[in-house]
């Protein structure tokens, strides 16, 4: 019996240390910066969890039906990082991930046309020099196609490359080595001088017409008679029209006894009847492997 109460021991410890090392070493960077955390911390942070599955996600506790309909709960905020220093990068999304934001890795100029290509992104922080290409030329082409705005992330310090990247479009210019409070401080400037208007009480879109105050739902004239759990699952969906939610997302802002205890297929099932009463039309799309989305001007 002692022989395994010590294996039992020694097991847990193992499984245990790295969670409690990085814990510390957290709570340690912030008490030694005085609350700040540099590029640096956040790159060894970064390194010291392994990498997750793309895109990264943040955690976090739902909200009730009610907070949802009386929109005390905002849309997601989704970021793009691209950044080649996978170890930095973590420790990026880490650090803004959020309540209310999403961040998703892109390691070199491909792997961000893509990402861009296939979501909607609120804001996209580059950094300037990539292994395939240069964040600058990354910048000429989300602008001139429509993209997200821009946060330009470098170690060239010259009054010349800040000047180019702001007069090639980009929104703010960020140079390394930079304080974590100064990094959230912008990007949440940024956020605020392009977030749209609230997603209205009264939304309508080909034929379906929802009043999110009076929970009347209609489509093609049609009456619906919502769940809560579906009337929360289309707030969100229309909140963040456009825009891929992750599951994960989905999970821990429907259900308000946490999604740690909830079944995922509690979420497929719970898509699939609210497709099935929208009817053949319903603009909600399945993004394989990563969630679900609204599709506009269907």
């Amino acid at each position: 019996m002692a022989v395994f109460l010590i294996l039992f021991v020694f097991i847990a410890a193992v499984c245990f240390a790295p969670v409690i090392v990085i814990a510390l070493t957290h709570c340690m960077t912030i008490a030694l910066t005085n609350g700040r955390m540099y590029d640096d911390w956040l790159r060894h942070l970064g390194a010291a969890i392994p990498a997750p599955p793309y895109p990264y996600r943040a955690r976090f506790s739902a909200r009730p039906v009610s907070a949802i309909m009386r929109g005390e709960v905002n849309p997601m905020k989704q970021i793009l990082i691209v950044e080649d220093d996978p170890a930095l990068g973590r420790g990026l999304a880490l650090a803004l991930d959020s309540a209310d934001r999403v961040c998703q890795l892109a390691s070199d100029c491909a792997a961000a046309r893509h990402a861009l290509a296939g979501s909607s992104f609120d804001l996209a922080i580059f950094d300037v020099n990539l292994p395939d290409g240069s964040g600058l030329m990354l910048l000429e082409e989300t602008r001139a196609a429509g993209g997200p705005p821009v946060l330009l992330l470098t170690a060239n310090d010259l009054e010349t490359d800040i000047v180019t990247g702001l007069s090639l479009g980009a929104d703010d210019y960020i140079v390394k080595p930079f304080s974590l409070a100064v990094l959230r401080a912008r990007v949440e400037a940024a956020l605020r001088r392009n977030t749209p208007a609230a997603a209205p009480a009264i939304f309508e879109q080909n034929g379906f017409h929802f009043d999110f105050d009076r929970l009347v739902f209609f489509a093609e004239g049609r009456p619906l008679q919502l769940s809560q759990t579906e009337q929360r699952l289309l707030h969100l969906l229309i909140q963040n029209r456009g825009c891929t939610l992750p599951r994960e997302t989905l999970l821990d802002r429907i259900w308000t006894d946490g999604a740690e205890f909830v079944d995922e297929n509690a979420l497929s099932v719970a898509v699939g009847r609210l497709r099935r009463k929208l009817g053949k039309n319903a603009p909600i799309k399945t993004v394989y492997g990563v969630g679900y989305s609204w599709v506009v001007n269907v």
